[in-house]
């Protein structure tokens, strides 16, 4: 999905897996590097909350996982966008878009 704003909705947004609604999310994982491998998991429930102050964010993260474990996180400052968008002249493998 590619979405054309240059910034995050200061909102709330409940994870719904069945639905695009505006305050939701449908997708979300996560890796932790351990000794040897990786433990992977999808987020499976609960909430993201976003407020802006500027060009700052503060965003706070509590959510279930798909192993059963909780994942909280905190973030506060600007975040940093990336266009990956294709353009007119840009060929990849000699496909265009």
């Amino acid at each position: 999905m590619r979405y054309w704003f240059r910034f995050l909705p200061a909102a709330s947004y409940t994870f719904n897996a069945k639905s695009m609604a505006s305050g939701t999310f449908d997708d979300g994982s996560f890796a932790v590097k351990k000794a040897s491998y990786y433990d992977y998991a999808y987020i499976n429930g609960e909430t993201v909350k976003v407020s802006k102050l500027g060009s700052h964010y503060e965003i706070t993260i509590d959510c279930n996982t798909s192993t059963g474990k909780k994942i909280t996180g905190y973030f506060k400052g600007p975040l940093n966008y990336e266009d990956h968008s294709f353009t007119k002249n840009q060929k990849i493998k000699g496909k265009q878009p």
